[in-house]
């Protein structure tokens, strides 16, 4: 299992993007955080802020490169970041 992170480019793509991975049972459950300040350094090292939807979501580490492949196909130059980290465990008793 991993953790899957996808930080979108505003809150109407993380919707849509939460319909889309539960509707293709490619994710277990998604966690989604609107309103969050995003920083980045431009080719001027610049410091760039912009808000961002984040989804936290839980899948199989085998559907990752099916997810992605989706969004980027979808969303092309506007797909959103992901990155995944690996999960050890979990206590679902506590959920």
């Amino acid at each position: 299992m991993i953790l899957l992170t996808i930080i979108t480019k505003t809150p109407e793509q993380s919707k849509e993007i939460v319909d889309l991975l539960l509707k293709e049972s490619l994710v277990m459950d998604v966690l989604k955080l609107d309103n969050n300040e995003y920083y980045r350094l431009d080719e001027s090292k610049n410091v760039i802020e912009t808000k961002s939807s984040v989804l936290k979501c839980i899948t199989q580490y085998n559907l990752y490169k099916n997810i992605k492949s989706l969004l980027i196909q979808k969303y092309k130059e506007k797909a959103p970041i992901l990155y995944s980290i690996v999960i050890d465990e979990i206590i679902w008793e506590h959920a």
